[in-house]
């Protein structure tokens, strides 16, 4: 009732303050005072976790150009915590000098007891080409957002078939007045009676016994992360593993663990800076991201076989270049510091989507270093579109927004591979593949793809992605 009010309390009222805003091209240097903000919508997120994302405060002197601009910015900012579905920023001015700001959200649904089903493949592409259902994973995962209205998330996983997982975390993203500094914290057991023991042929090699156990690990963590303004983020974690294969893994892989060891606990620090500047982080068709880490594999205080050195730099940007195209670029870095690397690490080419040289979804390879360049021209076939579903009862999942992109894109990649794995001859060579797509973004950071793509070697096919290509 109390949003309803506010909103014919806009309508009734500031109407003709409405119409005279919108000539910013006469009135853009006017100087207008932040005298009011009210924000609607919030019923379960705290006031204070939407004013920490506002490019403006009570009591700020702006010209109507800069107020624009602002409320620009914090609709990105609000849009990438990914609590809200709508988000709306308006202002009126109830006088010649003073703004009033209104901030109409509608929340997302937060509490997600929700079925496991993934598969424990790179993508969906390499587990569609043998349809191995064992290799599926299933359970449940509870998951609270926005846990007591503070941008807190808590997740418990209870997981079966490919991996066996129980797990649980918790984080929260400010600890401190100033709201700069958060933390997260984790941990979990997992084994798996069927493991990816090599590769070979550019392919990944499997050994399954239903009877024993081939692998079991147990995993923690906690890491702390400093965020002064809006678009940067620091975060420092160290993290405890402990690995323990069959003795039959150690005979198909004596370098697993490397030196035939059939048991290995380490721990890891690590470090993580990111600029992020898109206007979304689910599927961004402005704007500018950037992320490097640095990583220490066992630090030597633990009985350990494990002493790596790894690094990574990310970095993507998003140009507009008419009224409806568009241009994304990518280029990703990665980096292992020693030559010998137990394989249970084993990383480089194919192993995410974000590593995959599109067209090659069907192959992995192995490398310690790692460089891989994207490029997409997009063109904008629907835009950006709100859609009432009638026929759904919960108002959260009522109202969706969707877009569609056509995108012709190219990829290229280099893996660089020091320690041979045996009879992958992708290694070390250009590897380069390009296509068409057509992606949907929609609500809940759903994206959706469907891509013709064909290699150097002519393979050429039809792939299905669930994030975002760049």
């Amino acid at each position: 009732m109390k949003a309803f009010l506010i909103v014919i309390h806009i309508a009734l009222l500031y109407i003709p303050a409405l119409f005279a805003v919108n000539e910013v091209d006469s009135l853009s240097n006017k100087i207008l005072v932040v005298s009011k903000i009210q924000i609607i919508g919030n019923r379960t997120s705290k006031q204070w976790v939407v004013e920490r994302e506002l490019d403006f405060k009570i009591g700020d002197t702006l010209s109507i150009y800069e107020l624009n601009n602002a409320i620009e910015v914090s609709k990105i900012n609000l849009t990438n915590t990914s609590l809200f579905n709508f988000i709306d920023v308006k202002f009126v001015m109830n006088d010649n000098v003073n703004a009033e700001i209104f901030i109409i959200l509608q929340e997302r649904w937060y509490l997600w007891p929700i079925p496991v089903f993934e598969l424990a493949e790179t993508n969906f592409n390499s587990w569609w080409e043998n349809k191995d259902f064992s290799r599926i994973n299933y359970g449940i995962d509870f998951t609270k957002y926005n846990f007591r209205g503070r941008n807190e998330t808590l997740k418990i996983l209870l997981q079966f078939g490919f991996t066996e997982l129980v797990r649980i975390s918790y984080s929260t993203p400010y600890i401190n007045k100033k709201k700069t500094i958060g933390f997260q914290i984790y941990g979990g057991y997992g084994q798996n009676h069927e493991i990816n023991y090599l590769s070979s042929s550019n392919r990944r090699l499997f050994y399954k016994d239903v009877s024993n156990i081939q692998q079991r690990h147990v995993k923690s963590g906690f890491g702390i992360n400093y965020r002064k303004k809006f678009y940067s983020k620091h975060w420092l974690g160290m993290s405890f593993t402990q690995v323990g294969i069959s003795d039959t893994v150690v005979l198909l892989n004596s370098d697993y663990l490397l030196n035939g060891n059939n048991e290995s606990q380490y721990l890891s620090l690590g470090y993580n800076y990111i600029l992020d500047k898109r206007d979304n982080k689910n599927y961004a068709i402005e704007g500018f991201y950037a992320s490097v880490s640095f990583s220490k594999i066992g630090l030597g205080i633990l009985e350990s076989d494990i002493d790596l050195w790894w690094s990574h730099l990310e970095l993507k940007k998003y140009l507009k270049l008419g009224s409806r195209t568009y241009l994304a670029a990518s280029t990703r870095f990665q980096f292992y510091f020693n030559d010998l690397q137990p394989y249970y690490l084993s990383d480089g080419l194919g192993y995410s989507d974000k590593s995959t040289v599109r067209s090659y979804e069907l192959y992995v390879i192995d490398a310690q270093q790692v460089a891989i360049g994207k490029l997409q021209f997009r063109y904008q076939l629907v835009a950006p579109k709100k859609y009432n579903l009638g026929f759904v009862p919960i108002n959260k999942f009522k109202k969706i927004h969707y877009s569609v992109y056509l995108g012709i894109f190219g990829d290229v990649g280099y893996g660089n591979d020091k320690y041979g794995y045996p009879f992958n001859d992708l290694s070390n060579g250009l590897q380069y593949g390009s296509g068409v797509s057509i992606d949907l973004a929609t609500y809940y950071d759903l994206v959706f793809r469907i891509e013709y793509a064909i290699n150097k070697f002519a393979e050429h096919g039809l792939f299905l992605h669930f994030v975002a290509p760049i």
